[in-house]
Order: structure tokens, then sequence, then C-alpha cells
């Protein structure tokens, strides 16, 4: 598992236990990634779609459905919470 949160990076660094890690930047979060999750209404995510090309990415559970759905390569699965699917 490996997570990016601008606000949190350091203090959770110490919090999770390996094999978890935190990574610096969101695009080395995204690396290795087949599954994303938003947990957080970070404005920086708005675009993450544009990230997301040409990754393994399969499947986005966009907790705040912040992410700009059409920016999203037509492979992601995007479950947004509270959409009813």
């Amino acid at each position: 598992v490996v997570g990016w949160d601008p606000l949190a990076g350091a203090a959770a660094r110490d919090l999770l236990p390996p094999p978890a890690r935190v990574a610096d930047r969101v695009d080395d979060a995204l690396r290795d990634a087949s599954v994303v999750v938003i947990a957080n209404a970070i404005p920086e995510l708005r675009g993450i779609g544009t990230l997301l090309h040409g990754t393994r990415v399969h499947t986005l559970y966009d907790g705040w459905r912040i992410a700009d759905r059409s920016l999203l390569p037509p492979s992601i699965d995007y479950r947004g919470l509270g959409l009813g699917r």
C-alpha cells in the first residue's frame, strides 16, 4: 500500500507499519497502483485523471467525488461515493 497526503506526509510515515509507505509526490504513489482511493478532498486531485493515463490503475474510488471525470481514461472504473453504484 502506498499513500500520498501533502497534509499528513511526515506524520503518516511515522504511523504506517511496513510494507505500507507514504510517497513524496502523487505520481510516485500512482506508479505501481492498480486501485486508487481518494480519501481527502485535496484540490490537487481534481485533475488526477490526467495522471492516470498510461498507468495500470483500473479502479478509482472517489470518496469526495472530487475527480474531474471528463479527464479519466475510458478504461477506469470510477466509483464515486453516493452515486448509487
